[in-house]
């Protein structure tokens, strides 16, 4: 299993807390070739200021446009704040750059599992149990 770190900014928080309460069921990023490769069953640690939480990715998809995005995936669940279609899209356009890369790259999309406890997904990655075996 891989685990990928994100980072939300902190003027992005509101995005890390939907995430958080689950109501942001699928985070998506600008499908550079650093996004292209996560997979189903990659776990991504999402950080915000000091505070992280891991979700596991349950499916993974790539679209050529936002619009083919949201003609396949209902936008609430991807912006649960976001009253129509247009202001998501506005807030796509609207990150840093993304712009360009959405035009030149596309968009990933992935549908994010229930809540992992930190500690117990670090210890699968280091190929250790969770539980620990008795000496008799």
């Amino acid at each position: 299993m891989k685990t990928v770190f994100l980072r939300f900014r902190i003027v992005d928080r509101k995005n890390f807390d939907a995430i958080k309460r689950g109501l942001k069921k699928i985070e998506t990023r600008a499908g550079s070739p650093r996004y292209q490769g996560i997979e189903k069953g990659y776990v991504l640690t999402i950080a915000c200021g000091k505070e992280r939480i891991a979700r596991r990715v349950v499916n993974a998809r790539r679209f050529k446009s936002v619009d083919a995005l949201m003609r396949a995936v209902p936008f609430r669940d991807i912006m649960p704040w976001a009253p129509t279609k247009a202001a998501a899209r506005e807030a796509w356009y609207g990150y840093p750059g993304y712009e360009e890369r959405l035009k030149k790259f596309g968009i990933v999309a992935w549908n994010l599992g229930l809540p992992l406890r930190a500690s117990a997904h670090r210890m699968k990655e280091k190929g250790r149990s969770k539980s620990k075996k008795r000496r008799s």
